[in-house]
């Protein structure tokens, strides 16, 4: 074999280069399936989330049910509870009826502790430490010094309790009238806004009004 004819022998085992369409492709993918994870796991957290908040409502509403088998009927409701320094204005506390005043109504009875003993830790707090929390709500500095015990939902908003007292008209103007003279208990959702009922979680299915505000 002459110099001429010679061909330079490939190194073994060596393959060619990726060219930079390959390289684009692959990149492409590899984004494709990092996007898809992270919508996948804020779906499957955010699932989550609302499936936690049934479980607390339905607890609360537990003890509900337990009251009223220990008292013969479901705690008094009265407007003074409600009015600052709850924190809330006079005005919007017509319709802000935060769960502080009904944990205050029936804690102490053996069977209700039990049940909000089941409730996760770290959704049972100190009224103050819900707004303390909330960076930039407008009612945290209100709230500094309200060491009620409280229940927040997973997005760390506040559960309201809305009593079906003809008194908290406003609350069924703004999220729903209670049925059959039961209380009920509400989340603001995920996207942590009472107004908007779209997304509001309840302990049970109330009569929502027709147009929610905001």
């Amino acid at each position: 074999m002459t110099a001429a004819n010679a061909r330079p022998l490939s190194r073994a085992g060596s393959r060619p280069a990726f060219s930079l369409i390959e390289m684009m492709i692959v990149i492409g993918l590899v984004v494709l399936l990092a996007v898809i994870t992270v919508v996948v796991g804020r779906s499957v957290v955010g699932k989550a989330k609302i499936d936690q908040c049934r479980q607390v409502l339905q607890t609360l509403d537990a003890t509900l049910t337990e009251y009223q088998a220990e008292r013969g009927g479901i705690p008094p409701f009265r407007v003074r509870d409600y009015m600052p320094p709850s924190g809330i204005g006079a005005s919007e506390a017509r319709v802000r009826r935060e769960i502080a005043v009904y944990l205050a109504q029936v804690q102490g009875f053996t069977g209700i502790d039990k049940q909000l003993g089941t409730i996760d830790s770290s959704f049972l707090v100190k009224r103050q430490q819900i707004y303390t929390d909330l960076a930039g709500y407008p009612y945290a500095g209100q709230v500094s010094s309200d060491d009620r015990a409280s229940v927040r939902d997973p997005w760390g908003m506040e559960i309201l309790y809305i009593h079906p007292s003809d008194e908290n008209e406003k609350a069924f103007e703004a999220f729903g009238k209670p049925l059959n003279e039961r209380p009920y208990f509400m989340s603001a959702g995920p996207d942590g806004e009472y107004e908007t009922l779209d997304d509001n979680i309840y302990s049970y299915e109330v009569d929502k009004p027709r147009e929610g505000r905001g």
